[in-house]
């Protein structure tokens, strides 16, 4: 019984310091570009210590007001796929993937997009308290497989939050048309770093807790073990 118990609560405290965390992708632009000015925005993913096999964007631009140049490659992926470009509904479609056996964790640049801003009409990337909507997002629909998705080496979707913008190192708010699996978690207000942090002192809870009761009831257990003998 003693080992049981032991076991049990070991177990929950190893659950919860290593739960399934949620990936990360953030829109990221240095500077807001004038009229006729070339400039290229940087698709950003962390996948958060998790193993993926492949991640996709569904991006979505206006063609009356940007002019597309080309979408360049990160170093993330072994493979990365021919864009399918729709520049009439301005509709841009882009993969990377690796072999399941050698899958890819950690961060950087997954692409970069290239446009040219024909008018000065309004931001690229607006603010969110702007009310403008964005000439550049990603398409991230509920229950959708075909759009902006990152997918763990268990073909899992695992990318829960709104992918962010960020202008000039300011976050500027998020960069998802449309409504992604995150709602059916109930986590459509927090990032993957608050969720991360959560976890973590969860877990430094738990451990508090094991450290102060297994002692006890260990002691306990021994005592009774004690008494029966006698």
């Amino acid at each position: 019984m003693r080992h049981t118990i032991v076991a049990l609560i070991a177990f929950l405290s190893l659950a919860t310091l290593n739960p399934v965390f949620a990936a990360d992708m953030e829109l990221v632009m240095e500077s807001e570009p004038a009229a006729n000015e070339t400039f290229s925005i940087d698709v950003k993913l962390d996948t958060v210590s998790e193993d993926t096999i492949g991640t996709d964007l569904l991006i979505k631009f206006v063609p009356s007001q940007l002019e597309f140049s080309e979408i360049q490659p990160g170093e993330l992926y072994a493979n990365y796929h021919e864009a399918r470009l729709d520049l009439k509904t301005g509709t841009i479609r882009y993969s990377g993937t690796v072999d399941k056996d050698n899958p890819f964790s950690g961060s950087g640049t997954f692409a970069t997009l290239v446009f040219k801003k024909l008018y000065d009409t309004q931001s690229v990337l607006p603010p969110a308290e702007s009310g403008d909507k964005p000439l550049v997002g990603l398409i991230w629909e509920r229950d959708a497989t075909t759009d902006t998705n990152v997918v763990s080496v268990g073909g899992q979707e695992i990318l829960y939050t709104a992918p962010s913008v960020r202008v000039g190192g300011n976050v500027l708010g998020v960069a998802a048309v449309g409504e992604g699996p995150e709602s059916d978690f109930g986590l459509l207000q927090e990032t993957a770093t608050q969720m991360r942090s959560k976890y973590l002192l969860i877990g430094a809870i738990v451990a508090v807790i094991v450290i102060l009761i297994l002692p006890i009831i260990i002691r306990r257990r021994s005592k009774e073990d004690e008494e029966t003998q006698e």
